[in-house]
C-alpha cells in the first residue's frame, strides 16, 4: 500500500472532525454512516494504492542483420522453438532488429517467415517496450539501456568459417595485404600490383606484392556468404608536388578524383572535349578539394558546367542572340535510331547553352510544328524530351520549315541550327538568302545524310555568315552538334596590339598574347589582366578554390608562369594533422608560436560523397578530434580552418564495421545479460527462465470514492428519515380530509 497525495488527506481531516463533533445530536444510524464516509473520504484523498501482480511483456528480438546470415534463428521454426522451450505459457513477442527496431512485431503463433535481410552497415539495439528479452544475436552491437536480457547462442555461428582481407596497407612501392587466415582454397587476385594471381596454397595471414599502379585492390575469388569484406582497395600516397598540370588532351584528366590532390593548378583549353566523369573532377577539384582550375580560351566553348562557375562568361546580362534549332521529323528520320539519336544530340547542345538564353525549336516533315518559342533552355529541353515517343514520317518539308523562321519577328541576333539529311528541294533559295540577310539569321547545318550536303542549304549557310558540318555515322551526331554549337557561339577574336596590364596576385608578371575574346567579368569576380578595356583574366572563389579565367590566346609557357603564380597547396604551417585510417579518426595539433590555438572553426568533409561534413571537438587545449567514418566508395578527406582548406588525405573504400568480425561474440553477450540482470542461454540448456515478477500498483481512489459516495448518501436518508415520516404521516392525514 502507498499514498500518493497524503497531504489533501492531512488537508481534509480537521474539517472532517469539525463534522463529527458536530453530527453528535443526529441520529444513531446516520451519525455511524456520516463518520464512515468521513474516513473512506480522508482515504480517497490519499491516493492510496495497492501493489498487484501485471503479465509480463517479453519480446524475442531477432537480428537480421548481415552479419547473422546462416544463423538457425533466421528460421521462425527454430525462435518458435526455443521461446517455447525457455519460455513455456508465456506470451511472448517477436520484434525484429538491424539498425534498430524494423517492424512493430508480431505474436509468436503468428510468425510464418523471418523478414528479408536488412541492408545495413551497422547493428544497434534500440530498447523495446517490455520487461524481458528473449536476444537472438551475435552480440556484434552497440546498445543502451535495456531490460534484462537472455542472450540465446546459436551453435551455427560458433564457427561461421567467413574468409575476409582485414587490412591492405601500401608503403612506397610495396604492398601488404592482411587476411584472417580462414581462406578454404581461395586465390586472390590483385589489381594494380604483382603478382596478381596468388594461389590458395601461398597464401597466409600477410601476403605482400609490388605496386606496379596508383590504385591497388585485392580480392578473394569464390565469395562465401559474406562477399562485402572479400575485397579492399587502398590508394599509394599522392605527392602534393605543387607542379601545375597544363591539359592538352581529355586522356590527361584521370579518372580518380583522389589523382587530383597532385597538382597546384589545372589548365584546361577551352579546344578540349571532356566527358561528363572530367567535368565533375574538374568541378570538384575546385569547389571541394580547393584547387585553382584555370579555364583558357573563349569561355563560351565550355560546357556549361564548367561555364556555371567561370568568372567570365561570353553573354551580356541580357541575351543579344536568339537561338532556333531546326529537326528534321520527316519519314527519312524512322529508320533504326536515327530519331532517338538526334534527340540526344539536341538535348545535349541544349544543355550547353547559358540559362538566360532564348531557345525556340521547331519540327519540320510535311508541316512545321513549333515545340517550343522564346523559352529558356531548360524548359526546351523539357518539351524536347517529350518528342521521344513521336513516329516521323511526311515528306521533308525544309523550304516551309526555314521561311517560317525567317518570318518571325525576331529584334535579335538569329543562330538557325538545322538538323535534316537534306533530302528535299529549296525553290527559292535566293529568295531564301535574301530574306535571312535581312533579319540577321546566320544558319548552321548538321547534314547527317550519306549523300553530300544539299548544294542550296550550302549556298544558304555560306551566305548567311553559318557553317555546314556532315556526319552520317548517328553515333557521332551528339558530339559533331556540340562542335556546330561552339562554331555557331563564337565571336571573332580581338587582336592584341599593345601590352596586357595586370594587377593583384599577377602583379609583376609580363606576357603578351595573340588574341582575345570579348567577355564580361561577373558580379564578385576579380579582375586580374585587361587587354584594354577587355578583362582577359578574371578570377573568383568557387566553394573552397579557385576558378580561374583566360579569354586570350596565350602560349603554354605563359600559362605555366601563371599557373605558378595562382597555384598554391592548401596547408597551415601552424597546424598538425594526421590521418588514421585503422580508428576512423582525423587529428589536429594546433599552435601558434608554441602556445595552443584554441576554439578553432575546424570541418571534415568528404569528397565527392559530401555525405559526412561535421566539425572537430576539442579534447584538449589546441588538440582536436573528428571522426572519419568508412564508406563504401573511394573519398578525399578535406579539413578546412575558417572555410580554408587546410589539409587533403585520400582515402580508401572500406567494407562497413559490420562485416569486420563474423560470428558469435560470446564475451559481449556475456557482459550485456550480467548488466542487464539476464543470463546466457548456451544451445544445449533448455530450462525454464524464471523472469522476475513485475508489479503495478491499483489506483483505489475510483472504488474509495464510489463507497463514500454511497455512505453519504445512505448518512443523508437515515438522518433526514424522521422528518420525512412526520410529512408523510400529515400528507396521508390532509388526503383523508
Amino acid at each position: 500500500m502507498r499514498f500518493d497525495t497524503p497531504w489533501l488527506a492531512l488537508a481534509a481531516l480537521l474539517p472532517c472532525v469539525f463534522i463529527l463533533i458536530a453530527s453528535r445530536r443526529l441520529e444513531p444510524t446516520g451519525r455511524r454512516l456520516l463518520r464512515a464516509a468521513a474516513l473512506v473520504g480522508i482515504a480517497a484523498l490519499s491516493g492510496a494504492q495497492f501493489r498487484c501482480d501485471r503479465p509480463l511483456r517479453i519480446v524475442a528480438m531477432v537480428d537480421v542483420s548481415p552479419s547473422t546470415r546462416g544463423a538457425a534463428f533466421r528460421d521462425s521454426t527454430y525462435v518458435q522453438q526455443r521461446t517455447s522451450q525457455l519460455a513455456p505459457g508465456r506470451d511472448v513477442r517477436i520484434q525484429f532488429f538491424a539498425d534498430g527496431l524494423i517492424d512493430a512485431g508480431v505474436k509468436i503463433a503468428g510468425v510464418e517467415t523471418v523478414p528479408v535481410e536488412a541492408a545495413v552497415d551497422r547493428t544497434r539495439l534500440e530498447r523495446p517496450d517490455a520487461d524481458a528479452i528473449l536476444l537472438f544475436s551475435d552480440g556484434r552491437f552497440t546498445s543502451g539501456d535495456t531490460p534484462p536480457i537472455f542472450p540465446v547462442v546459436d551453435s551455427s555461428l560458433d564457427s561461421p568459417g567467413d574468409a575476409r582481407i582485414t587490412d591492405l596497407r601500401i608503403e612506397n612501392d610495396e604492398v601488404a595485404i592482411i587476411s584472417n587466415g580462414l581462406l578454404k582454397n581461395r586465390s586472390l587476385q590483385i589489381d594494380g600490383a604483382s603478382p596478381s594471381v596468388i594461389p590458395a596454397d601461398a597464401i597466409s595471414g600477410l601476403t605482400r606484392a609490388t605496386r606496379s599502379a596508383d590504385v591497388v585492390s585485392a580480392t578473394l575469388d569464390a565469395a562465401d556468404a559474406w562477399p562485402e569484406n572479400d575485397r579492399m582497395s587502398g590508394m599509394a600516397d599522392v605527392a602534393e608536388a605543387g607542379e601545375p598540370w597544363l591539359i592538352t588532351d581529355s586522356s590527361q584528366l584521370p579518372a580518380d578524383l583522389r589523382s587530383y590532390l597532385g597538382p597546384s593548378a589545372i589548365v584546361l583549353p577551352s579546344t578540349v572535349m571532356l566527358g561528363p566523369a572530367q567535368e565533375q573532377n574538374l568541378t570538384a577539384y575546385a569547389r571541394a578539394l580547393g584547387g585553382t582550375l584555370i579555364l583558357q580560351g573563349d569561355p563560351a566553348q565550355f560546357t556549361a558546367s564548367l561555364r556555371a562557375i567561370a568568372p567570365h562568361t561570353a553573354t551580356p546580362p541580357q541575351p543579344t542572340a536568339r537561338w532556333v534549332f531546326l529537326l528534321d521529323a520527316s519519314g527519312s528520320m524512322g529508320a533504326a535510331d536515327r530519331w532517338a539519336r538526334s534527340i540526344d544530340a539536341l538535348l545535349a547542345a541544349l544543355s550547353r547553352l547559358e540559362p538566360q538564353e532564348d531557345v525556340s525549336v521547331v519540327i519540320f516533315s510535311r508541316e512545321s510544328q513549333v515545340i517550343t518559342d522564346r523559352s529558356t533552355p531548360m524548359l526546351a529541353m523539357q518539351r524536347v524530351e517529350s518528342l521521344r515517343k513521336l513516329a516521323p514520317s511526311g515528306p521533308t518539308g525544309l523550304e516551309a520549315a526555314i521561311a517560317s523562321v525567317i518570318a518571325s519577328d525576331a529584334k535579335t541576333l538569329t543562330r538557325m541550327v538545322l538538323v535534316t539529311d537534306g533530302d528535299a528541294a529549296l525553290p527559292d533559295i535566293a529568295g531564301l538568302i535574301e530574306r535571312a540577310r535581312a533579319a540577321k539569321i546566320a544558319t548552321f547545318l548538321l547534314s547527317i545524310g550519306a549523300a553530300p550536303p544539299n548544294p542550296d542549304l550550302l549556298r544558304l549557310c555560306e551566305s548567311t555568315g553559318g557553317k555546314v558540318v556532315a556526319e552520317s555515322d548517328a553515333a557521332a551526331w551528339t558530339m559533331t552538334l556540340q562542335k556546330l554549337l561552339n562554331d555557331a557561339r563564337g565571336r571573332p577574336a580581338i587582336p592584341v596590339t599593345s601590352g596586357i596590364a595586370v594587377q593583384g596576385v599577377l602583379s609583376g608578371l609580363q606576357f603578351t598574347a595573340r588574341e582575345a575574346y570579348p567577355v564580361f567579368v561577373r558580379t564578385g569576380a576579380s579582375t586580374l589582366a585587361s587587354a584594354g578595356d577587355n578583362p582577359v583574366i578574371a578570377s573568383w572563389p568557387v566553394g573552397v578554390g579557385n576558378v580561374v579565367s583566360i579569354a586570350a590566346a596565350i602560349d603554354p609557357s605563359t600559362a605555366r608562369a601563371i599557373a605558378e603564380r595562382l597555384g598554391d597547396q592548401p596547408t597551415d604551417p601552424r597546424l598538425s594533422i594526421s590521418f588514421d585510417e585503422t580508428a576512423n579518426q582525423v587529428r589536429v595539433r594546433a599552435r601558434n608560436d608554441g602556445a595552443p590555438m584554441t576554439s578553432l572553426a575546424l570541418t571534415l568533409s568528404r569528397v565527392p560523397t559530401d555525405v559526412s561534413i561535421g566539425k572537430f571537438t576539442q579534447i584538449a587545449p589546441g588538440e582536436y578530434i573528428a571522426d572519419l567514418p568508412r564508406m563504401r566508395v573511394p573519398t578525399v578527406a578535406v579539413v578546412t580552418l575558417d572555410g580554408r582548406v587546410v589539409a587533403r588525405r585520400a582515402v580508401s573504400a572500406r567494407y562497413p564495421a559490420e562485416f569486420d568480425a563474423i560470428g558469435n561474440d560470446l564475451p559481449a553477450l556475456e557482459k550485456l545479460a550480467a548488466k542487464s540482470g539476464g543470463r546466457i542461454i548456451m544451445p544445449a540448456d533448455v530450462r525454464r527462465i524464471e523472469f522476475a515478477r513485475q508489479y503495478h500498483w491499483q489506483p483505489l481512489r475510483p472504488i474509495l470514492a464510489a463507497i463514500f459516495s454511497g455512505l453519504l448518501l445512505a448518512a443523508v436518508v437515515m438522518i433526514r428519515a424522521p422528518y420525512l415520516a412526520q410529512r408523510g404521516v400529515r400528507l396521508i392525514k390532509w388526503y383523508a380530509a
